[in-house]
């Protein structure tokens, strides 16, 4: 990367030294006594950091009422399957995904979208729940045994996809953790009227039906169907039919228009009416794939950090949900309020930053605090953690590259010589370069020009 040893601290050969010595502890080689037990002790390369993530926030996050349950992947297409003794110990291919590598069950929060329960598919069929519920809904119950079943006096809902959905998924719910559940029934039905709710003619999209079933602790269990462009069958144990807020897109339609003939094409606002438990269902059961998105897409260690070993690529992918989680806390903290939000990739480069300077405690890069020169009283920035941002302005770098442009801070005009520049530019007025405040010098600069430029952000105490 550009200017990697400004940026982070370190030369970039330094930083691919340590990360080639990187490894995790030996495990006993000797001969197992089976195949399965040889795999399951392996796990133990990476089991105790997933261990501690799910104890850590299982006792330090308390999450909404709201849950959603689905599958995570850690990508690695290295050595698995038929050498899976000496590559990944389960390695998981799907012709309808791109990714493949290592499998993982998640949970995360339906509000702040903070993943908060992990589980490796590691194959093994002794798990906990195993023997008495099928995988789906021993799974769901492993991992939401950590959280309460009440939240303020309100029961939680857990919402799945087709994977985990199923009656015995929702009544296991309420029997064991005192639960609700809301997910859509493909080929988990059994003792699901699936049958019956496919022949009732619906005709036109956005038509629903339901029918309820009573179990013997007078529990009450929701079954519906809903078509919109094919029909989709819910169970939950919780929610109401009663009609929702219309689902809307945009969709490209033939022109009506009759002076065209019927040529031609248009975008068209197209809102479909759908019951409220669907409706929740929609809202809350994507999250743990936008937070994939945040992980694979976004800041993409899977792809940026090569590596030989799937221990350091599955403890890299727990590093990227660490890292996306603390992106989604602060995001999810600034809603509803005046403040601007960084962007992920801005938010990545300042908690490098903190971190590699062993500045996690500074006040500059997150809330504020200024004195004057002159004493004055004490001020914070309220609508933004931290006004500089890189220059999108490049120049020429080498025979084929480009680098971020440099030039003379606009407080100190490049200091006592008139030789330091910056790279750093005001996010509000991007002619104006300013120090990055990293030493006593360039403080005084950045709090100068805030006090200069942002005047209408600062508030008194």
């Amino acid at each position: 990367p550009l200017n990697f040893g400004e940026r982070f601290g370190m030369s970039i050969n330094r930083w691919e030294t340590l990360r080639r010595y990187l490894t995790v502890s030996k495990y006993d080689k000797s001969k197992p006594s089976n195949v399965n037990e040889a795999n399951l002790f392996r796990w133990k390369y990476v089991s105790d950091f997933f261990d501690a993530f799910n104890e850590w926030y299982g006792k330090k996050f308390k999450p909404s009422a709201n849950l959603c349950i689905d599958e995570s992947f850690s990508r690695w297409y290295g050595l698995g399957g038929f050498w899976s003794y000496i590559g990944l110990p389960h390695y998981v291919s799907f012709d309808r995904k791109p990714e493949a590598g290592c499998e993982l069950y998640t949970m995360c929060d339906g509000i702040s979208g903070v993943l908060c329960a992990v589980e490796i598919v590691t194959g093994d069929v002794n798990k906990k729940w195993k023997d008495i519920y099928n995988s789906g809904t021993a799974t769901i119950l492993r991992l939401c045994e950590r959280f309460d079943g009440r939240l303020n006096g309100k029961y939680r809902a857990v919402y799945g996809d087709s994977w985990f959905a199923s009656l015995e998924c929702a009544m296991a719910l309420r029997k064991e953790l005192g639960m609700y559940f809301t997910g859509c029934v493909k080929t988990n039905h059994a003792e699901f009227p699936m049958n019956v709710l496919n022949k009732v003619p619906l005709e036109d999209i956005g038509d629903a039906t339901h029918m309820t079933y009573t179990d013997e602790s007078k529990n009450t269990y929701l079954a519906t169907v809903w078509t919109d462009r094919t029909r989709r069958t819910f169970v939950s144990s919780h929610g109401t039919t009663n009609p929702g807020p219309l689902h809307s897109r945009r969709r490209w339609r033939n022109n009506d228009d009759p002076k065209r003939d019927g040529y031609g094409m248009e975008l068209k606002e197209i809102s479909i009416p759908q019951p409220e438990i669907i409706y929740e269902y929609y809202q809350y059961n994507a999250r743990i794939d936008e937070h994939n998105r945040y992980r694979q897409d976004t800041l993409n260690l899977e792809k940026k950090i090569e590596v030989r070993t799937w221990p350091f690529r599955l403890i890299c992918t727990l590093i990227g949900i660490i890292v996306t989680n603390a992106y989604l806390l602060y995001k999810w903290s600034r809603t509803g309020t005046m403040r601007g939000v960084l962007s992920y990739k801005t938010f990545i480069d300042y908690l490098a930053r903190e971190m590699i300077f062993n500045d996690l405690d500074g006040r500059e890069l997150r809330r504020l605090r200024m004195r004057s020169n002159n004493g004055d009283e004490a001020v914070e920035i309220g609508n933004h953690d931290f006004c500089l941002e890189t220059t999108k302005i490049m120049i020429k770098h080498g025979s084929n590259g480009t680098r971020p442009a440099r030039r003379r801070c606009h407080v100190c005009k490049g200091g006592i010589e008139g030789k330091l520049k910056t790279m750093f530019v005001c996010n509000a007025e991007k002619h104006l370069f300013v120090c990055f405040p990293k030493d006593e010098m360039s403080k005084k600069c950045y709090r100068k020009h805030v006090k200069e430029h942002h005047t209408t952000n600062i508030t008194q105490e």
